[in-house]
């Protein structure tokens, strides 16, 4: 009897065991498909929110003149180009192999797109002033007469009197453009980019201007627990317009 008993009780515990496996895959299955769902929705972003126009004539835009800018827009070999008016979407175009999925490097419009960007958050925030002085964040300035002028304006505005990058050879020709060409502009832009005017004369483009001024917003944000601008970026900018997928490389770690 206690064999009979003692069987019975094997038996059911395999059942128990198949049971519960089948319980877990449910559950997975479940959730598979929840996230599903949401990454869904998220990847739709902007699209809950912008509708396409019935037609180009109802936002006051020729066709015709949409179209050759249309034209001209792929003669320059752009890989993508959007109009929104009054939140409605009224052209959308990406070249072959490109879509709303695909990530770029956008390259020096990083500074206007993001960079700017993130200055203002920032400021809109109550984090920053434009019109500080850098050397608040960049403390390495303080003792330096000129350079502890430099605003984080100036930086943003490219009139902070810093040339492109050290040995750059826009600023002194035939030397080496060592800032393009190092895996650590951020040194470079704090401790040897020379001024090559004083702060806020002039308007001279500068690539280690905004390496400094992602210094110093980097440095505000990590007082704020954010490890890095493109977190950042992230939670104030890009995910509530949907963009899901995006980086900011080399983030500073500085």
């Amino acid at each position: 009897m206690n064999h009979r008993r003692l069987s019975l009780w094997r038996l059911q515990g395999r059942h128990g065991r198949v049971l519960a496996s089948l319980f877990v895959v449910v559950v997975l299955a479940v959730i598979a498909l929840s996230l599903a769902r949401y990454l869904a929705e998220q990847d739709a972003g902007w699209r809950h929110v912008l509708t396409p126009v019935e037609s180009v004539e109802s936002v006051g835009i020729s066709p015709k003149k949409l179209e050759s800018l249309l034209e001209h827009v792929k003669s320059e070999r752009s890989l993508s180009f959007l109009i929104v008016r009054d939140d409605r979407v009224v052209c959308e175009w990406y070249t072959e192999g490109y879509d709303t999925k695909t990530l770029v490097n956008p390259a020096s419009a990083t500074k206007a797109l993001f960079g700017t960007l993130a200055l203002a958050s920032l400021v809109d925030s109550g984090y920053m002033s434009f019109g500080s002085p850098c050397a608040d964040w960049i403390t390495e300035w303080k003792s330096d007469p000129r350079r502890s002028q430099i605003t984080l304006r100036q930086l943003a505005l490219h009139r902070s009197g810093l040339a492109f990058g050290y040995g750059d050879n826009r600023d002194a020709p035939g030397q080496t453009d060592s800032y393009l060409r190092t895996s650590d502009p951020y040194t470079i832009a704090i401790q040897q980019t020379p001024l090559i005017a004083p702060p806020g004369t002039r308007h001279h483009y500068s690539a280690s201007g905004y390496a400094a001024l992602s210094v110093a917003m980097t440095r505000e944000l990590r007082r704020h627990e954010f490890r890095s601008i493109s977190v950042w970026l992230h939670k104030r900018l890009f995910a509530p317009m949907g963009i899901r997928r995006s980086s900011w490389a080399p983030d500073s770690g500085r």
